[in-house]
């Protein structure tokens, strides 16, 4: 999976984040990556309107993950 990590380039769109997401669920450390590599001031622009419910609880549950 460090592999996949590596490769994980930021989305354009919220579709291609919760694809991304999805494909790397089961392990928050890619899910973590995929945060990170994701600009923080991008995020209003490829949500817009879109989050699904279940997209913001997985991103939720990753990032108490990793800052407890």
């Amino acid at each position: 999976m460090a592999e996949a990590a590596k490769s994980i380039s930021p989305p354009n769109t919220a579709y291609q984040f919760e694809v991304s997401c999805r494909a790397l669920s089961g392990d928050r450390s890619p899910q973590a990556h995929l945060l990170k590599v994701t600009s923080p001031s991008a995020l209003p622009q490829i949500f817009k309107n879109v989050m699904s419910a279940s997209m913001l609880v997985d991103i939720v549950k990753c990032v108490a993950t990793f800052f407890r």
